[in-house]
């Protein structure tokens, strides 16, 4: 498996242990997701200026 996969598996296995969860923690994560949802749908991540800022703190958000 190559680490872009573990990484993108290590994220799945977070949302779906989140679903049986409640708490502060989780719901900061949940609204963590959505936004980064919504970065990706809109593009932003693609950017010139602020892609690569984007993907950094992507790398770094649950």
């Amino acid at each position: 498996m190559c680490v872009r996969c573990a990484h993108s598996l290590s994220k799945w296995a977070w949302e779906i242990e989140d679903q049986s969860r409640s708490g502060l923690a989780v719901r900061v994560r949940e609204r963590f997701r959505r936004l980064r949802k919504y970065v990706v749908r809109r593009g932003w991540h693609n950017r010139k200026f602020i892609g690569g800022l984007l993907r950094w703190v992507g790398r770094f958000t649950p």
